[in-house]
């Protein structure tokens, strides 16, 4: 709710005054998760960068929100707060900066200026540009989030004296008349009224007391009468008391008296003397309760998973299938990718964090502030790189930050092990769209709604490396000839032998019987793409663990390029040669991967938003049951009939049809994305001409609901997935790292590749486990 809070106050800075519909966003408890949501879904289908005009850039983020209004997962009030974060942003604006003012008070306030040079100091404050494209995200009190240069300017003290004034009288008489002259005493009590918004407090009073004037005529009678007249100056003090208040503040309330006294004997003397009392302001601050003090960044790295973290319920079963840690699931019912996909692990993210007794407020990192970033391809490929003018000719990869357009862990090979399915084997590389945002606790180690919003760039490369070097002075590179699986290419492997790695026959063929088709394995009559790993059936061709026992089963497809362990070199893909780092371990035949070796580009069939939400608590999602489908997780506008699926200029309903790749700037759609319509309801499809039923593409998630299939098999249709992570206890700051597990399930659209969706089974629901390591850093 923290994120929210910061989001609703940056939104009042913008404003000025909140109006009452804003107010009411917030008030129900699924608010603050429902506008980062469509935010993020705004950063996937809008990314800031793809738009020339800040109009367009408007337009696409409107329809966005508009539609999550019209799914009922945001609303009309919240809906106004995130048209106006898109509205005051630089999104569209070439050169154009966030610019965040404090002023002499305390008060900041965000404005979205032409360029840097124009974001100046106000008198007495100071200035800074922010590093986020919205208002809503790009400054804090004092300043900007996650800093930003600073100019701050100092206003002359004045002091002024009060002069006393005295005067005195001569009389001559024989009679002494006494005057008493007394300035009505005036005791003002300094008015305090304080605003909150957010966290910050700033309260301005002024108070100006003057001290009355006062005409005092001594009179004294005789045989001549003579008359004194005496006037106490006035003086006017004016105390100016600023009050910034982060958690409790305590005034003390000014008083000014002033007292004229007027003596008369023989002579009179009137003095005025003037009292200024000054205001005293006590602020307290919640501090950072954290164990070896305020943490500036958390960081969690994926290991290998074991065990089970999650699983499948059914309408009449509470757990039918265990859902593993370390896995990716996705798909309906009628997924034909054996599950789970492995997850890589050593993937590094670092998230900032701000700390208020033991709760850590986590948002992204720069690629400067996480670092290990890498140069891949190009003059200065496998060296240090910053931005992408440090790699001529190549990329620089963002390996470890958490800002929008930095990587999510290593590439992620998803081998198609079912028969003859390798060549539905695909690639991703996650990239995210949005900058990270959501929450920890030092004291449990526990990390909730930690928003990272995906782009899932789809790659279908089938099989990189039918053959392959074994020995020599190329060991792991393909070595694959014109003719494919079989054949050689001449030279290939100095010093060593070019060997299948496409399949193994089944027994009982010989165990280790080298296969490229059915027709190779003249006892079995079946190849497939992997071999058993130890166990009594080792060697032998196996689609799943279950064909091995005591064993495992590793597949021989790379469907993602390998940074060859013992070479350090590239295997496949436009670096095949060149330098590498694994990015993983050896975690089966289609690891290590590497960002070092990126799959071939013309393999790209694009980039599915996903709206990532990790969490170390207990997720769980249920499916609903559709006028036209039962057990619908992820719904999107399709034609009943034929089972296929609309695509629509921002995947709205009242978006131009396209034919774009999906999630990818579309010039159809004035650069927004093509994506498909989701939909919680036929209604939500009415307006989309053909394809006027809600659904996905196969009913239930992950398995078949047959125990004799060979790919996936289970009893029942799943109802709900369960997720469980688990913190990491607590967190010392500086301290060593400790195991936790981060989970989230969340919705893949398709692709259209009929390869890859009906494959796949897509679009349908998604689920992982991340098993790894919490660390808090100094």
């Amino acid at each position: 709710m923290r994120s929210f809070v910061r989001l609703l106050s940056a939104f009042v800075l913008l404003l000025a005054a909140a109006e009452a519909s804003f107010a009411a966003c917030g008030d129900n408890p699924g608010d603050a998760q429902a506008v980062a949501a469509t935010r993020a879904q705004i950063a996937q289908q809008c990314p800031c960068s793809g738009f020339r005009s800040h109009g367009a850039y408007q337009r696409c983020a409107s329809g966005v929100t508009n539609q999550a209004v019209q799914a009922g997962t945001l609303s009309k009030a919240c809906a106004e707060v995130v048209n106006n974060c898109a509205g005051n942003s630089t999104c569209g604006r070439s050169g154009a900066v966030t610019c965040c003012q404090t002023d002499a008070t305390g008060a900041t306030t965000c404005s979205v200026v032409s360029r840097a040079s124009a974001c100046k100091a106000p008198s007495g404050g100071s200035a800074c540009v922010g590093t986020q494209s919205s208002c809503c995200d790009a400054c804090v009190s004092g300043g900007c989030a996650g800093g930003g240069g600073t100019t701050t300017t100092t206003l002359a003290t004045t002091t002024t004296t009060v002069a006393t004034t005295t005067t005195t009288v001569a009389t001559t008489t024989t009679t002494v008349a006494t005057t008493t002259s007394t300035v009505a005493t005036t005791t003002t009590t300094v008015a305090t009224t304080t605003t909150t918004v957010a966290t910050t407090t700033s309260t301005v009073a002024t108070t100006t007391t003057t001290v009355a004037t006062t005409t005092t005529t001594v009179a004294t009678t005789t045989s001549t009468v003579a008359t004194t007249t005496t006037t106490v100056a006035t003086t006017t003090t004016t105390v100016a008391t600023t009050t910034t208040t982060v958690a409790t503040t305590t005034t003390t309330t000014t008083s000014t008296t002033t007292t004229s006294t007027t003596t008369t004997t023989t002579s009179t003397t009137t003095t005025s003397t003037t009292t200024t009392t000054t205001t005293t302001t006590t602020t307290s601050t919640t501090l950072c309760s954290c164990s070896g003090g305020a943490p500036s960044q958390v960081t969690f790295t994926t290991g290998v998973g074991s065990g089970t973290c999650g699983h499948l319920a059914s309408d009449t079963s509470a757990n039918f299938l265990s859902l593993n840690c370390g896995g990716l699931y996705f798909g309906g019912a009628g997924v034909g990718v054996p599950l789970p996909s492995t997850v890589p692990d050593q993937g590094k993210s670092f998230s900032k964090a701000a700390c208020t007794g033991t709760t850590l407020t986590l948002s992204g990192t720069s690629p400067t502030e996480a670092g290990g970033n890498r140069c891949s391809g190009g003059s200065n490929h496998h060296n240090a790189c910053t931005t992408a003018a440090d790699c001529p000719g190549g990329t620089c990869k963002f390996l470890q930050c958490t800002n929008a357009g930095c990587l999510f862990g290593p590439p992620l090979p998803i081998p198609n092990r079912s028969h003859q399915g390798a060549a539905t084997s695909s690639c991703v590389i996650n990239s995210i769209t949005a900058n990270a945002a959501g929450t920890a606790d030092c004291n449990t180690g526990s990390t909730t709604a930690l928003n990272v919003p995906l782009s899932s760039g789809i790659f279908l490369d089938a099989d990189l490396m039918p053959m392959r070097c074994s020995g020599g002075s190329t060991t792991g590179a393909n070595c694959t000839g014109s003719g494919g699986c079989g054949t050689v290419l001449a030279g290939s492997c100095p010093g060593g032998t070019c060997v299948n790695d496409t399949g193994r026959c089944r027994g009982p063929d010989a165990p280790g019987t080298a296969c490229c088709s059915d027709a190779d394995c003249p006892s079995s009559g079946t190849c497939e793409t992997a071999a058993c790993v130890g166990g009594a059936n080792a060697n032998l061709g196996c689609i799943t663990n279950a064909d091995c026992p005591s064993g495992s089963c590793s597949t021989f497809i790379q469907s993602c390029p390998i940074c060859d362990p013992t070479s350090s070199k590239c295997n496949a893909g436009p670096n095949d040669g060149l330098a590498c780092t694994p990015g993983d371990g050896a975690l089966g035949g289609e690891y290590p991967t590497s960002h070092d070796c990126p799959p071939p580009p013309a393999n790209n069939l694009g980039a599915l938003p996903i709206a990532f939400v990790l969490d170390s608590g207990t997720v769980s999602k249920t499916s609903v049951d559709l006028p036209d489908q039962a057990n619908v997780f992820c719904g999107f506008c399709k034609n009943k009939s034929l089972n296929t699926f609309a695509r629509r200029c921002n995947g709205l309903a009242s978006g131009a049809a396209c034919s774009c790749a999906v999630g990818v700037p579309c010039a159809a759609c004035s650069g927004a994305p093509c994506l498909p319509v989701p939909c919680t309801a036929n209604t939500d499809c009415a307006a989309v001409t053909g394809f006027v039923s809600c659904g996905q593409r196969t009913s239930g998630a992950f398995c078949s609901g047959d125990p004799t299939s060979a790919v996936n098999p289970c009893s029942d249709l799943a109802r709900t997935i369960v997720e469980t992570g688990a913190p990491a206890g607590a967190l010392t700051t500086g301290g060593a790292a400790k195991p936790a597990k981060l989970v989230s399930i969340f919705c893949i659209p398709l692709t259209f590749s009929s390869l890859v969706d009906s494959a796949a089974d897509l679009p349908g629901p998604g689920a992982v486990a991340l098993q790894g390591t919490t660390q808090a850093l100094p």
